[in-house]
């Protein structure tokens, strides 16, 4: 719970160990930190240096060796602020340099675009391309089975951004108890849900949006985060058609069980 807050807030694991060990510990010197942290003493010192310049550590010079201590963690707030008010800054600079940047840029007159995208925060920035666009969203959610906690906080956060930017969205979904809760919710989230059986779709761990030109892949198989951006107007109508072929054939199947559980119905 704490490290996967502290990693939200930017940051890294080795960040974490060597902070969390100075909280413990009080005022120590770098050797004692590294061993509760159980890394060498140069990277701790390097660490240490780097939450001091994030204002999370203070040190002090006692005889020929450097102490640090961990700062109040109160000021994990500023920090927090501090990173805000740059990223506000950075992005009024990117207002006048992203057109500067596309008088640069190459274009591909011919063929599909495709874009690969690893990590966390890449799989994001396709969430937010399709908040951009503002397209409607077609998507299948199949065989749902990791374990995404890292991701839980940022879907709520963008359910409700694209509500509140009026996107709607179709989704597919394997019959199993996440399905059935999902669908549920569909009146909240300006979204329509169709269930299909889950012994037809064994692809877990796997995801695909469609909106506008473009369409999405990802995989969050052993913990790994992997998304494929396609923009391609022709390629993304093919995907688009045998979304809409899947999706009226699952009517019957999911009125069934719609009835069954007492979940919304959809023409």
């Amino acid at each position: 719970m704490i490290e996967q807050a502290l990693l939200d807030i930017g940051l890294s694991e080795k960040e974490i160990n060597i902070y969390i060990a100075s909280l413990k510990l009080g005022s120590q010197p770098v050797s004692l930190v590294a061993k509760q942290a159980n890394v060498n003493r140069t990277t701790a010192y390097v660490i240490l240096k780097g939450l001091f310049e994030k204002g999370l550590v203070s040190k002090y010079l006692k005889g020929d060796v450097w102490f640090f201590t961990a700062t109040q963690p109160e000021n994990l707030s500023i920090y927090v602020d501090r990173k805000k008010k740059e990223l506000d800054l950075a992005q009024e600079h990117l207002g006048e340099l992203v057109p500067e940047l596309r008088k640069l840029m190459t274009y591909a007159h011919e063929g599909a675009m495709v874009q690969l995208f690893e990590g966390l925060d890449g799989v994001k920035m396709i969430y937010d391309q399709t908040l951009k666009l503002k397209a409607p969203i077609s998507e299948y959610l199949l065989d749902y089975n990791c374990d995404l906690r890292k991701m839980w906080d940022f879907w709520d956060v963008y359910i409700s951004r694209r509500v509140a930017l009026d996107i709607p969205m179709r989704l597919l979904i394997t019959d199993d108890e996440l399905g059935i809760r999902t669908k549920k919710k569909d009146p909240a989230v300006l979204r329509r849900t169709r269930l299909v059986p889950k012994e037809r779709f064994p692809h877990g761990n796997n995801l695909i949006m469609i909106f506008g030109d473009h369409y999405a892949y990802f995989s969050y198989a052993d913990d790994k985060f992997v998304g494929a951006l396609i923009h391609d107007k022709y390629l993304a109508s093919m995907e688009q058609s045998i979304f809409d072929f899947v999706w009226d054939s699952a009517k019957a199947y999911d009125d069934k069980l719609a009835k069954k559980y007492k979940l919304p119905i959809y023409d």
